[in-house]
């Protein structure tokens, strides 16, 4: 069975902030992926918007 892996995305990163966040990435031992992903869900966390799934797969649904 193939491995399920998670679309890639383009995104427009300040050079001085993206190698910042890899050298910083590199000394916790993370992926800069880890480190967007959890921000993310932290935005969306304080935007009333909650993850129902962990993992590499994560479904929203807006809290009431």
């Amino acid at each position: 069975m193939a491995k399920t892996t998670t679309p890639i995305r383009t995104v427009r990163i300040d050079d001085e902030l993206w190698t910042a966040v890899q050298a910083q990435a590199k000394a916790d031992g993370v992926t800069v992926t880890s480190i967007i992903v959890n921000g993310l869900l932290q935005y969306l966390t304080n935007a009333r918007i909650t993850s129902v799934t962990e993992g590499t797969s994560h479904g929203i649904r807006r809290s009431d």
